[in-house]
């Protein structure tokens, strides 16, 4: 497959895809950069989408369904769908199997690319031509939406861990950031959130903890 075929764009710098499929494992010359700004791009670019394609939802509902779309579980599938992992260099002692996040990170590094060499619109057409229309469901992905406190609870009771909301402050003045909480994970506090209800600032503070150790 062509990088035209597979990204519907004609490149004017090629360096900057052949950078965008180096694994972190072949040299210091990667594509974490390009991921770092892929990333940034596509958060712009999803919110944007599900802004315009779910005009009645709320600011939390548009927040869960941006979360579930640059899920790091969505994106791995996103890149095996384009079959990103063929075009990857990596180092040869790296096996397959130890790369299916590595998809992921390409695909990001690969919108850092397109929008580099060709600005914010052609990258967004990517977004939405090869990505959101042919591989996203909107009524599956609704009702998909992560809830993140429950995703929590199993993830320590997989690994065995201990877990305990903790609330730090209480700011009865402020309605839209009332509620301080702690999340301690085995007895640490391993992140922190603010919301207008502790329900909110669990979901919020489990997200933030749930993206560090990469279950997101």
């Amino acid at each position: 497959m062509t990088l035209y075929e597979l990204t519907g764009v004609r490149a004017k710098n090629l360096n900057l895809y052949q950078l965008a499929f180096k694994h972190k494992s072949k040299n210091s010359e990667n594509n974490e950069r390009l991921e770092f700004l892929g990333d940034s791009v596509l958060d712009s670019v999803v919110s944007e989408i599900i802004y315009k394609h779910f005009p009645s939802k709320n600011e939390g509902d548009l927040s869960k369904l941006r979360s579930k779309l640059v899920s790091r579980n969505m994106l791995n599938y996103l890149a095996s769908k384009l079959g990103l992992l063929q075009h990857l260099s990596y180092r040869a002692t790296h096996t397959t199997d130890g790369l299916q996040n590595s998809e992921g990170n390409a695909l990001e590094a690969l919108i850092g690319a397109i929008y580099l060499d060709q600005g914010y619109a052609p990258c967004q057409k990517f977004i939405r031509v090869k990505l959101i229309e042919p591989h996203i469901d909107w009524q599956r992905l609704e009702s998909s939406v992560v809830d993140h406190k429950s995703l929590l609870y199993t993830y320590c009771q997989k690994e065995n861990k201990t877990l305990h909301f903790v609330e730090l402050a209480e700011d009865k003045k402020n309605i839209e950031n009332r509620f301080h909480l702690g999340l301690e994970i085995d007895g640490t506090q391993v992140a922190e959130a603010i919301g207008k209800s502790k329900k909110i600032a669990e979901q919020k503070v489990a997200k933030i903890y749930l993206e560090e150790i990469g279950v997101l």
